[in-house]
């Protein structure tokens, strides 16, 4: 009998676990005495900087159990900061969907950007993203589709949500009092590797930099679909050009550029991807 039980108990430790979201319905949070509005979800990067500015903070108003992630657009100085949390963690198995819970109001257009990168030693295997716009006051479902680059099994994941500003035709407007909730999310389903002849189609994407913040250098990752004519450009917050890192026609792949900002007074800068029709624009952070 305790030979049977031994064996019983391998079989069931030797079974594989499905790697998960970490903290991903937030109801781990760190603790701070000093300064209790800069505390973060465990397993999550935000940023939040110190008592300064916490544009990610803890809510009781969740979808379930106790707590969830309250983002808002916070005003520091003559600049606003737009939310953005993320979550680099490992996986072993190629999941099919990203879901979970959230409301958002926006102002003047702002757009809730849920971003979801995977990869296999480094190297990409999956991309997607999901822009939701539209004023959404009660706990919505999301269900974001992961598209797979190729036939490998990630051993990587990064999760991004974040605030993205509007942007008119004289520069950018961020938007004082736009906020998001957000909770549970989840992985769903397990994805089939495809056949090894197709050629999976690119998805044009423009990443959040790393390290953000920075001094002075920052990189910045992109991917383009199709041959276009590919411009990437640097704002200041009143949407004053700063530089340009690119500014010619590119074939379909990912490409990766620095941006140092060694004669740059800190302060959040604006970083814009264009692509032929596809445009999208992301903030980072100078600190001296």
């Amino acid at each position: 009998m305790p030979v049977a039980m031994a064996f019983c108990l391998c079989i069931a430790m030797s079974k594989t676990v499905l790697a998960q979201i970490p903290n991903a319905g937030f109801e781990q949070w760190t603790n701070s005495n000093d300064c209790p509005s800069s505390v973060g979800p465990i397993g999550w990067e935000t940023n939040n900087f110190g008592c300064l500015w916490t544009p990610i903070q803890k809510t009781t108003q969740s979808h379930s159990d106790s707590f969830a992630v309250y983002g808002q657009t916070t005003q520091y100085s003559s600049f606003l900061i737009l939310p953005s949390l993320s979550a680099n963690f490992s996986v072993n198995y190629r999941p099919l969907m990203l879901k979970g819970y959230y409301q958002f109001s926006p102002r003047g257009g702002d757009t809730l950007l849920i971003t979801i990168d995977l990869f296999r030693q480094g190297t990409q295997v999956a991309h997607c993203s999901l822009g939701k716009g539209d004023l959404v006051t009660t706990y919505s479902q999301f269900a974001l589709p992961i598209n797979y680059l190729t036939n490998d099994t990630p051993d990587s994941c990064v999760i991004l949500i974040q605030m993205i500003i509007t942007w008119g035709p004289d520069g950018p407007f961020p938007a004082a009092g736009s906020y998001f909730f957000l909770d549970d999310l989840t992985f769903s389903g397990v994805s089939a590797v495809a056949d090894r002849d197709i050629q999976l189609p690119l998805t044009p994407s423009l990443s959040q930099n790393y390290p953000n913040s920075f001094n002075p250098t920052t990189t910045i990752e992109f991917q383009i679909s199709r041959e276009s004519q590919v411009t990437l450009k640097f704002f200041d917050i009143l949407g004053r050009e700063v530089t340009t890192l690119v500014n010619e026609r590119m074939g379909p792949g990912a490409y990766t550029r620095t941006f140092n900002g060694t004669d740059l007074p800190s302060g959040v800068y604006l970083y814009r991807l264009q692509a032929d029709q596809f445009v999208q624009t992301r903030n980072l952070l100078l600190i001296r």
